[in-house]
């Protein structure tokens, strides 16, 4: 069940990027923009795999 948790998290954040990455594409948010979405993102998925590291180890 486990990693089905952390391919279920990794699919969401492919979309949440690719959704940032049509978003720049279609000029609906600036380069600017683009750039904090997308290391917000990292930052999300790292958090997320850590929590599920640790929830497992536990």
């Amino acid at each position: 069940m486990f990693k089905y948790l952390i391919v279920f998290c990794l699919v969401g954040m492919v979309l949440i990027y690719m959704g940032n990455y049509f978003d720049l594409q279609r000029q609906k948010i600036s380069r600017k923009e683009y750039d904090r979405r997308v290391r917000l993102s990292i930052a999300l998925m790292f958090i997320v795999i850590a929590v599920l590291v640790y929830l497992k180890r536990r």
